[in-house]
């Protein structure tokens, strides 16, 4: 009995972290959706053309929605509120940059009669989907920041399929035409400077309380 309420309060403890951290980055996609000025249209560059379009890759795409509740549930427990507090770091700033600039691209036609899993999934997706907040992609942003929550040290197959897994949700970004690489590279610009950002926060908390 004890042991199920102190399994059921840890449960709670991380869905809530979950619905302040990913909660975060929802509603300043949510602003950036609905108050924002015309966007500026990012161009393809060349890497973006070397990337294929292919809708196939929404598989790959949508297991990002796998990821995030994943890593709030098997982080250890001393990443849970650094991994909250970094997707609520990328947020803001992203938040930020999506009313202050917003940003959209040329999105390709899909082509389809709707007899393709793939093709009706992904129109289904752009429906929902916001056609701004293109840059920095949270998508990249979140992504990063899970898979260093779950990073444990001497558990390399662990952590090689943890990166495997977020280099494809990242490829498939461009693929999907959801985002650009330039999106890309600045969603995971943000999400480095979130983790440097509570790295030295950690670090310098260790020195105070030596000192």
């Amino acid at each position: 009995m004890v042991q199920s309420i102190k399994i059921n309060s840890i449960l709670r403890l991380r869905l809530y972290r979950l619905l302040l951290g990913w909660g975060s980055a929802g509603l300043a996609y949510h602003i950036g959706r609905r108050y924002t000025a015309s966007p500026i249209i990012i161009p393809e560059n060349a890497l973006d053309a070397v990337i294929a379009f292919n809708p196939n890759a929404v598989w790959v795409y949508l297991s990002f929605f796998i990821l995030m509740p994943y890593a709030y549930l098997n982080c250890q427990a001393k990443r849970l509120l650094p991994l909250q507090l970094a997707m609520q770091f990328a947020a803001v700033v992203s938040g930020v940059v999506f009313v202050l600039c917003p940003t959209t691209l040329i999105y390709p036609v899909i082509v389809g009669d709707g007899t393709s899993t793939s093709t009706s999934l992904l129109k289904a997706l752009v429906w929902v989907d916001s056609n701004k907040n293109c840059l920095p992609s949270l998508h990249a942003s979140l992504t990063l920041i899970s898979v260093w929550a779950l990073w444990q040290p001497r558990r390399m197959l662990q952590n090689t399929l943890y990166v495997l897994w977020a280099v494809f949700i990242i490829f498939s970004i461009v693929q999907l035409r959801r985002h650009l690489s330039l999106d890309v590279g600045a969603g995971l610009l943000v999400g480095f400077m979130a983790i440097i950002l509570l790295n030295l926060t950690v670090v310098k908390a260790k020195i105070s309380h030596k000192n």
